[in-house]
């Protein structure tokens, strides 16, 4: 299922690479258009499989989506992503689920970059490198805003729950001397 699901996306994207001066930039996403209301139909029409609310439709969606390779860096995929964000506002089940499946993505893509460190942020301000392990992908994140406010929201969750920046400003207040490089 999900070579398929990688086959349709990239159909897409070698139209677009074939056509790209003849097409308007609404037609560019033709195929994920298509695909998108594929998605939404079964989305609204939730009560065809006998289910109580969509969540559950929402849910088998993106564990197939993450599962595409490279799949934060791939505009097709974080399309259709921001469109389950998008519709799942009005269904705290699936307001839920979305966070459980992104805060997990954000370990696995954590643990990947820090080979199981204190975490991707640590390792993004220490080494200047200026890579920090996010789903997020900056040059996407206008074309995605529900996405966005999601992984956001999880990345802030995260944060308050490790209190890495409470300790910092703790340090710093009780040591104003002591360099950001130490007090991490």
């Amino acid at each position: 299922f999900v070579n398929a699901l990688q086959c349709i996306l990239a159909s897409d994207q070698t139209y677009v690479n074939l056509a790209k001066s003849y097409i308007s930039v609404e037609a560019k996403s033709k195929i994920v258009n298509e695909f998108r209301g594929l998605i939404l139909n079964q989305v609204f029409n939730y009560r065809r499989f006998n289910m109580d609310n969509f969540s559950p439709v929402v849910k088998f969606w993106v564990d197939f989506l993450v599962l595409v390779p490279n799949w934060t860096t791939n505009l097709s995929v974080l399309k259709l992503l921001d469109t389950l964000c998008q519709v799942s506002l009005f269904e705290p089940r699936a307001i839920q689920q979305l966070k459980e499946v992104f805060t997990e993505q954000q370990k696995v893509i954590r643990d990947k970059c820090t080979k199981g460190g204190l975490g991707g942020l640590l390792t993004w301000v220490s080494s200047g490198t200026g890579q920090y392990s996010s789903l997020l992908e900056r040059s996407f994140t206008s074309e995605v805003p529900w996405f966005a406010l999601f992984v956001l929201t999880c990345e802030m969750q995260e944060e308050i729950r490790s209190g890495l920046w409470k300790r910092v400003l703790r340090y710093l207040h009780n040591d104003p001397m002591t360099s950001i490089d130490i007090c991490l």
